[in-house]
């Protein structure tokens, strides 16, 4: 999707709502916010890759650039920061 698109249904999907979400490792990520990133990338990384971590936001390529997504919860609702899951990775 692109990442107006993206940024749109996350926010569709924030509280009250479930959330928009994704997996990483054995982990369920629910996230609230999504805004534009100017954090570079390369042409050929796949939609999807992690590009870094800014403060306590993942940074992600999408099909049109990258975004920000923020306010991280897990499944039972309680708001975590992004760093006690993925530490420094960026894979």
């Amino acid at each position: 999707w692109s990442r107006r698109r993206i940024i749109d249904w996350v926010r569709a999907l924030a509280p009250p709502y479930p959330g928009a979400h994704s997996f990483y490792k054995e982990h369920k990520i629910i996230f609230s916010r999504a805004q534009d990133s100017d954090t570079g990338f390369h042409y050929l990384d796949a939609n999807g890759t992690i590009l870094g971590i800014e403060e306590d936001r993942i940074v992600v390529k999408c099909g049109t650039g990258a975004i920000a997504l923020s306010v991280f919860r897990n499944e039972s609702q309680h708001e975590f920061k992004i760093g006690e899951i993925l530490g420094n990775e960026t894979d």
